[in-house]
């Protein structure tokens, strides 16, 4: 995989253009060691200072009586500014209508 630019739509918006202006900055992510990983669950936990995100697989299928079995794959640990990024993130993505 190649390094990826963050589109517009992904970028925080200045309130000023004097604040656009002073605080241009231009960001490359490199994905080289990035490993992709599906998750059909996810868990929240949460410290004074971050927020733990778990996401794992159901495999199974429900059976009465028996309990689930998750198999957690990866916890990502962020903090409590990163996750309000996060959250306004998936809130404008997930009101646009692309999924």
């Amino acid at each position: 995989m190649s390094d990826t630019d963050m589109t517009a739509a992904e970028l925080p918006v200045p309130a000023t253009e004097a604040e656009a202006n002073s605080r241009a900055v231009s960001i490359r992510f490199d994905d080289k060691d990035m490993v992709t990983t599906y998750a059909n669950v996810a868990s929240v936990a949460a410290t004074t200072d971050e927020i733990l995100l778990l996401f794992g697989m159901n495999k199974g299928w429900a059976v009465s009586g028996a309990p689930i079995e998750v198999g957690l794959s990866n916890r990502i640990i962020i903090t409590t500014s990163v996750a309000r990024g996060l959250v306004d993130t998936l809130t404008r993505v997930l009101n646009a209508g692309r999924v």
